[in-house]
């Protein structure tokens, strides 16, 4: 799940303390108590401890994770670097796209 603020008409993302990476939640109303949530990690390396996360999505079929995010003191023109990195979950190979400051992808 994710949360984000408003503040003065602008978006802003969730800094991540400490690093986190992303699971999948499978539930099974039909399995037996104690075995009806199962918690499993994706292909996908953790963000990193400073990260700010700016937004997931999940492609239709749920073979892709689309992640965008900046890592403060990145880049050597300015404060910050965005980056969407495009995760293929069967895979885990990634595609990535950079642009200086906060992107709006």
């Amino acid at each position: 799940m994710l949360a984000a603020q408003q503040q003065y008409g602008y978006r802003h993302g969730i800094m991540i303390f400490p690093a986190t990476g992303f699971y999948e939640l499978t539930i099974d109303p039909w399995a037996p108590p104690g075995q009806r949530a199962r918690l499993a990690a994706l292909p996908v390396p953790a963000l990193p401890t400073g990260t700010v996360l700016h937004g997931v999505g999940l492609s239709p079929d749920g073979s892709r994770l689309a992640v965008s995010s900046s890592v403060i003191g990145t880049h050597r023109h300015g404060s910050f670097q965005s980056r969407l990195r495009v995760f293929d979950l069967r895979t885990g190979s990634a595609r990535t796209r950079y642009a200086p400051g906060f992107a709006a992808w």
